[in-house]
């Protein structure tokens, strides 16, 4: 489950696609997940859990998010 946590959480710092994460899209997604608004870090958690980005979290998507 972590390996799963820490690709969704890369894949949304590398902002750029570049397959490593440069020091200002580290800081925007440091911003993006502890100094936005509630509403911010809700959607932001949700990207995470919607594995298909289909805009909804199908049972599968959760289960692999929570199984261990």
């Amino acid at each position: 489950i972590l390996g799963l946590w820490g690709e969704r959480l890369f894949d949304k710092f590398d902002m750029k696609h570049t397959g490593h994460i440069h020091f200002t899209e580290f800081i925007k997604g440091l911003a993006s997940c502890c100094k936005s608004t509630e509403e911010e870090r809700i959607k932001f958690l949700f990207s995470l859990y919607d594995i298909d980005n289909d805009g909804y979290i199908e049972k599968k998507e959760m289960v692999t998010m929570v199984s261990i």
